[in-house]
């Protein structure tokens, strides 16, 4: 099982909240505190920044955070059952251990608020989630430093009724806040463009507002983000007339950052040369990637180019047929229209390997999923 996406995202953040007073000015003369503070530099816990992958640094820091912690320091505590979380420094990801330590440290006058939400976080993601969503609801109604780090669990949980049941106008202003306390949250950007778009949110659909999350989903490395942006500017959206230049620099974004809409909107404007040279082989490429996704659209584009030699040379019927046939089993609305269009040049196809061709891309996608 992944890290906890949630706990990974606050990292950074906790850790330095958990710092601050744990510094030796502030606890002079006492070896626990030398020591944590020792193995925080060692792990790269001293700036907020990554953990350090480098096993001399760990080989001597990890010893001795397990022996503050086993001593009961609460900001040792917390940090390894965040290490445990999140798998750090060769450790085992481990949620038992770690919400078992994260519970020892809420008792820390120093650290006891964020153990308390990285306890709550934990337990959302890979624990009981209607356990954690009223510690969660408790936290965010503190009006503690650490609150608004509950707003995106919060959200997400009401969002898609985790643990809780789904109440989307309760979801809208936990995502706010959510980008307040980090607005770096691109999960959370990405949210509130959907809510604002769909009109999910109190106050009904709001593109601009919607754009303007997309936008920062975007700028952030979010490729469903960078579709939406691409999308906009190809629309001509209020502040994204960039046209259709400025659409494909999104859209490939986007499928470069793996977003299947994203690989078939490349593809498309591939194709047909909008915003960028015409180059069906490559428009072929991304159908290809996307249509091993398991997209029913990109194997009927994928499968028209190939049946109608949009390829030339390198088009091969067979694979056209069998990726239409493809298509319109998986659902897609244009395909029977297509193998109606195809039906008077089948002669130039070998149903056995039409057949062949068919099961090797089941099996491709099957693979991949």
């Amino acid at each position: 099982m992944p890290p906890p996406r949630i706990v990974s995202c606050l990292y950074a953040a906790l850790v330095v909240t958990a710092l601050a007073p744990a510094s030796p000015a502030t606890a002079q003369n006492d070896p626990i505190v030398d020591q944590v503070n020792r193995a925080f530099e060692l792990l790269g816990f001293d700036d907020g920044g990554p953990p350090t992958t480098d096993p001399a640094r760990i080989a001597e820091g990890l010893p001795l955070l397990e022996a503050a912690a086993a001593a009961g320091e609460g900001v040792a505590q917390n940090a390894l059952g965040m290490a445990y979380a999140n798998g750090l420094f060769g450790l085992e990801l481990d949620s038992d251990k770690a919400l078992t330590l994260y519970a020892d440290a809420m008792d820390s006058d120093i650290v006891g608020q964020v153990a308390a939400l990285n306890w709550a976080l934990t337990q959302f993601a890979v624990g009981d989630p209607a356990i954690a969503v009223p510690r969660l609801e408790e936290i965010y109604a503190s009006e503690t430093e650490v609150a608004l780090g509950a707003a995106s669990t919060l959200a997400q949980a009401y969002a898609f009724g985790t643990g809780v049941a789904v109440d989307l106008l309760r979801a809208g202003p936990l995502y706010e806040a959510a980008v307040q306390f980090n607005p770096r949250d691109s999960q959370s950007h990405y949210m509130l463009g959907r809510g604002y778009e769909a009109g999910f949110f109190e106050g009904g659909v709001q593109p601009e507002r919607a754009l303007m999350h997309y936008q920062s989903a975007a700028d952030l490395g979010d490729p469903r983000g960078a579709w939406k942006v691409g999308m906009a500017h190809l629309d001509g959206a209020p502040g994204f007339e960039g046209g259709s230049a400025e659409a494909y620099a999104w859209v490939l974004r986007s499928a470069e950052g793996g977003w299947v809409q994203g690989m078939i909107s490349t593809a498309v404007m591939l194709a047909t040369g909008e915003g960028v040279n015409q180059d069906t082989g490559a428009a072929a490429g991304w159908y290809a990637k996307a249509a091993t996704e398991g997209s029913a659209h990109a194997m009927r584009g994928l499968g028209a180019m190939h049946f109608f030699e949009e390829l030339g040379r390198d088009s091969d019927p067979n694979l056209g047929l069998a990726l239409l046939e493809l298509s319109a089993e998986g659902g897609d609305e244009m395909a029977p229209s297509l193998l109606d269009a195809a039906a008077g040049e089948r002669r130039r196809v070998d149903r056995d390997e039409v057949e062949r061709l068919k099961a090797e891309w089941r099996e491709q996608v099957v693979t991949r999923e």
